[in-house]
């Protein structure tokens, strides 16, 4: 199959095609990181395709399957790990329609955050400012 009916974005070192995510996000363990901390990680099951590359523009693609406990901070491209970019995270989560609500995707209502503070610190920090508010 050819790279551009995938994603313009994948290079050799890639060796999966994010899909599409299946289900919401939930939070999970950061025990599949290399240096678990104990913090809780937003996380997806999503739909992937094991890619060998023949050539740069050339792969051959396997079947669709689905694996259990993608962070999200994980999805990407090697090209969007090293520039920073979101984009396959945006086509397979943010970019899809909210069922009911015409014109309305995912990312106009919410922003899972997979980057920076941790989300349990994040839920403590705020529960520390409104026992100083009382």
């Amino acid at each position: 199959m050819r790279r551009e009916q995938l994603d313009p974005k994948l290079s050799p070192s890639d060796v999966v095609h994010f899909v599409r995510v299946d289900d919401a996000p939930y939070l999970i363990g950061d025990f599949n990181k290399a240096s678990p901390t104990g913090v809780l990680e937003p996380a997806v099951v999503v739909e992937l395709r094991d890619l060998i590359w023949l050539d740069p523009d050339h792969a051959i693609v396997g079947p669709p399957y689905d694996w259990k406990d993608q962070y999200i901070c994980d999805i990407s491209v090697s090209a969007e790990a090293k520039s920073g970019s979101r984009d396959t995270l945006r086509r397979i989560l943010y970019d899809q329609p909210v069922e009911g609500l015409a014109g309305i995707t995912l990312g106009d209502v919410v922003d899972y955050r997979d980057r920076g503070r941790p989300a349990d610190l994040q839920i403590l920090k705020a529960a520390q400012v409104g026992k100083k508010a009382d």
